[in-house]
């Protein structure tokens, strides 16, 4: 009795054999585009605020005030001009040199005696409390600049409490805490934080805070 033949399957010698495949590894893909704009760790929730805030800054904004400004542009200019020397930035805010973090013991702390995190984090929460109740005028008059220091106030708030989470000893959250209650007397006294802040928005603008002047931008 005959066996079943198998059916033909070409060897991979034969002419119509399927050939292995080199093997092909995956395109790199493109590295992802990071844009550092301030080191904060912004939740849906602190976005809506800043809108908030960022209304209430245009409905200062006046064509008077843009024509001073571009009026300053122009004698910045005419001032580079005549000082072709480099200028020195300041320090963006929760960096070693910004106020270069030296208090000493006498210095005031904002409250809480828990982790700093948690102490800001509370100082956040108050100061929003009052910007939107409306309480914070009770204590300055509401104008474009205060409200931009407010703004700039929480970014700077914002920032060393992010800045914990990478590890901080308690002399760090000391300094922190010291920093973060002058920043308070700062903006109750209407004085300049003494940080910049540069900030984009998710609709493209650029909210910007003079730390020496205290001079406030939307573009």
């Amino acid at each position: 009795m005959n066996e079943p033949q198998q059916p033909y399957a070409p060897r991979p010698n034969e002419p119509h054999a399927p050939q292995p495949q080199p093997y092909a590894p995956p395109a790199p893909q493109a590295p992802e585009r990071r844009r550092l704009i301030l080191p904060i760790a912004i939740t849906a929730g602190a976005v809506l605020a800043i809108g908030s805030v960022v209304t209430a800054l245009l409905l200062f904004s006046t064509p008077k005030t843009e024509e001073s400004r571009a009026d300053r542009a122009r004698s910045s200019e005419a001032e580079t001009d005549r000082d072709p020397s480099p200028k020195t930035e300041r320090p963006q805010p929760g960096s070693d040199a910004d106020d270069e973090l030296n208090y000493g013991p006498d210095d005031p702390e904002i409250d809480g005696t828990g982790p700093v995190a948690d102490r800001l984090q509370a100082l956040e929460d108050r100061y929003q409390q009052m910007y939107d109740d409306g309480s914070l005028w009770d204590l300055m008059p509401e104008t474009k600049e205060n409200t931009g220091a407010y703004l700039a106030f929480q970014f700077m708030l914002t920032d060393m409490r992010s800045a914990t989470r990478f590890g901080t000893d308690e002399e760090q959250e000391t300094q922190f805490a010291k920093h973060a209650k002058r920043l308070e007397q700062r903006l109750l006294a209407q004085e300049p934080l003494g940080s910049d802040v540069t900030y984009e928005l998710q609709d493209g603008r650029t909210f910007t805070y003079d730390g020496e002047t205290g001079e406030v931008g939307l573009e």
